[in-house]
C-alpha cells in the first residue's frame, strides 16, 4: 500500500483541473465492497462536499472552518442529528434555514470604560 504522502504527490500531480484545483469528484466506489474513510483533510483553502449518495451511513464530525460551513438540501433515510449547542450559542431561525450562532456576551458600561471605551448612542 502506498503512504499518504505518495498518494497526495500522485493526486497532485495527476488530479489537477484547468484552475489548478484539486478535483476528486465522481469517484464512483459503489461497486466496493468496503468503507471509503477522507477523515483527517487540512485545506489551506475551501473543501466543497456534494452530492454524496451513500447506502449507509455519512458521518461528518469536528469540522473546524475559518469562515461559515454550509450544509444544504440533505435527503435523509434515518435520522439527521447535529451536535448540541454549546452553553454560548443558539439557533437563529430564518425563513428556509437555521443558523447555530455564538450567544452575544454581555457586558457592562463599568466594563467598557475600563476597557478604554465609551458608550454613546450614535450609530
Amino acid at each position: 500500500m502506498k503512504s499518504t504522502g505518495e498518494i497526495k504527490k500522485w493526486l497532485l500531480e495527476n488530479a489537477k483541473d484547468k484552475n489548478g484545483n484539486l478535483n476528486l469528484s465522481c469517484l464512483d466506489f459503489s461497486d466496493f465492497d468496503g468503507n471509503v474513510i477522507i477523515s483527517f483533510m487540512r485545506v489551506k483553502r475551501n473543501l466543497h462536499q456534494g452530492c454524496q449518495e451513500v447506502g449507509g451511513f455519512l458521518w461528518q464530525s469536528h469540522q473546524i472552518t475559518g469562515e461559515d460551513l454550509y450544509q444544504a438540501d440533505q435527503n435523509v433515510g434515518g435520522e439527521f442529528y447535529s451536535h448540541k449547542l454549546d452553553i454560548d450559542e443558539y439557533w437563529k431561525e430564518e425563513e428556509t434555514y437555521t443558523i447555530r450562532k455564538k450567544k452575544l456576551q454581555k457586558i457592562t458600561k463599568q466594563q467598557l470604560a475600563e476597557m478604554g471605551y465609551e458608550l454613546t448612542d450614535e450609530k
